[in-house]
């Protein structure tokens, strides 16, 4: 935020955050609904000059396309089991890239930069960079993928990487190419990229030091990393690829949601978040939902705790409505539980969270749950 104020400062470029507004439908009883999703008439709206916006001054103003820099898509958010159509909006922003003129003096990088966050569909469902036609895609290790904890990866693609300037580097991703001299002195034919002047014998005189940035993803890596760490991000991926197999992993993460969702939406005192159970929208295995009138964190504590009555032990998490602020201000939703099903989990697990959790509703309000 403070560079971005720097360069405003700087430049008198006005940087705003747009959200696109998700696409509704109506359920059997004529009630309008958010899906979740992405509205791609509105993105269309967006991208031609079509949408408008507050001018600041209780009024309307059309966005002009040409001011529009970056789209960032959630290929599936934290708190519900949509699948945002990443591969549709690919298209729409390259078709748009296709009708501006690019700077000249960086003609690999597009006019509109298109990032996508895989962090809960990678490792879940099958992800293609090159059909979702993003420059960019982040997603993290230790989730569907099944890495360690503090892993990652960001993919940028070849051209446009050799184009971006990182904000932080060290001596592994810009390099100095030689000792520095003070002024005089040989020099030979090679050119760097960069040079930083500095008073290195503090008599002020000058000296060039001289840099070049490492060649495509290497200039945004860290000498100092955990190597550990990376292996079994390596082994985890090389496992779902290789072990298990992509389309597998997607058909019964998707089947076994569609299962949860199914027996939840069944159960009085249950709401299931962007159920979209009318529409034609294909969902995860991320299922949220909520208690009627228990708070979120007490069924979580209530899942994972064990007694003779009921043995089984499920682990949930809360997603706060902090997390995603955006959706929860135009859904008005609190505080949720959420229960990720993965291809290792069976129909019988199912059932029996189904039983652990329908126990629960039946003993509310909850005791205070104490670790031990």
């Amino acid at each position: 935020a403070r560079e971005q104020n720097d360069m405003t400062a700087r430049t008198g470029v006005r940087w705003k955050v747009l959200s696109i507004p998700s696409s509704t439908y109506t359920d059997g009883e004529g009630r309008s609904h958010s899906t979740g999703i992405v509205d791609l008439d509105a993105l269309d709206d967006m991208l031609s000059g079509r949408f408008r916006i507050d001018d600041g001054n209780d009024g309307q103003d059309r966005l002009d396309p040409e001011s529009i820099a970056m789209v960032c898509v959630t290929h599936i958010p934290t708190n519900s089991g949509i699948i945002n159509p990443v591969e549709e909006i690919g298209s729409r922003i390259a078709a748009f890239n296709d009708r501006w003129q690019v700077d000249d003096d960086y003609p690999a990088l597009p006019r509109c930069f298109y990032l996508v966050d895989a962090c809960q569909s990678a490792g879940q469902i099958n992800i293609d960079v090159h059909t979702m036609k993003c420059h960019a895609l982040a997603a993290t290790g230790r989730k569907f993928i099944r890495g360690p904890r503090g892993t990652g990866f960001l993919y940028v693609r070849g051209d446009v990487a050799d184009e971006l300037v990182p904000t932080q580097v060290d001596h592994s991703a810009a390099p100095v190419e030689r000792v520095p001299r003070s002024e005089g002195g040989d020099r030979d034919d090679r050119s760097s990229a960069y040079t930083c002047s500095y008073d290195l014998t503090g008599n002020g005189r000058q000296v060039g030091l001289e840099f070049c940035y490492q060649p495509g993803a290497a200039a945004f890596e860290f000498w100092e990393s955990n190597v550990a760490n990376k292996l079994g991000l390596g082994a985890a991926i090389d496992y779902a690829l290789d072990s298990v197999g992509m389309q597998h992993i997607e058909k019964e993460c998707c089947r076994l949601g569609d299962v949860l969702r199914s027996r939840l939406r069944s159960m009085d005192g249950i709401t299931v978040y962007h159920d979209n159970a009318d529409s034609t929208s294909r969902q995860c295995g991320i299922v949220v939902f909520t208690v009627d009138g228990v708070e979120s964190g007490k069924v979580e504590e209530a899942m994972i705790e064990s007694s003779d009555d009921s043995p089984r032990q499920f682990e949930v998490s809360v997603v706060p409505a902090t997390s995603t602020p955006v959706d929860s201000a135009n859904t008005l939703a609190g505080d949720m539980v959420r229960a990720s099903v993965s291809y290792s989990n069976t129909l019988e697990e199912i059932e029996l969270f189904v039983k652990k959790l329908h126990e629960v509703i039946l003993t509310k309000p909850l005791r205070p749950y104490t670790h031990t």
